[in-house]
């Protein structure tokens, strides 16, 4: 948890006897969090192969974010696997995978709707 991090604490009715904690700014935090994960390629557990080149995600991630990734990470119980995608996609697949971990990406309008169709 970020040292920025702080939470609040809010009673609950007196009866429940519980607190709850909040991290304030929890989604901003895991947003980052992701966005570093990425970037410095820690704690990675899944390869992809495109156009001959790596790149390296987490599968937690992955299966998160797509529904395709999930069936088929859930199908190989490698702790490392390595799958590997159809020619000429390098690009858009890293690009898909900064739009995963960052929730933002930017493309050239005259690729958008190969983006979106592989992104699907």
């Amino acid at each position: 948890m970020p040292y920025d991090s702080y939470f609040s604490v809010s009673p609950l009715p007196p009866s429940d006897q519980l607190l709850e904690l909040k991290w304030a700014n929890f989604q901003s935090s895991l947003a980052q969090t992701f966005a570093h994960l990425r970037q410095q390629e820690d704690l990675v557990d899944v390869t992809l192969v495109c156009d001959g080149q790596r790149l390296y995600a987490h599968k937690l991630v992955l299966c998160a974010a797509s529904p395709w990734f999930k069936s088929l990470l859930m199908e190989n119980p490698c702790k490392h696997p390595i799958i590997i995608l159809n020619e000429g996609y390098h690009h858009h697949m890293s690009n898909i995978l900064d739009y995963i971990y960052s929730g933002h990406v930017r493309i050239p309008q005259n690729v958008l709707s190969e983006f979106l169709h592989l992104a699907q």
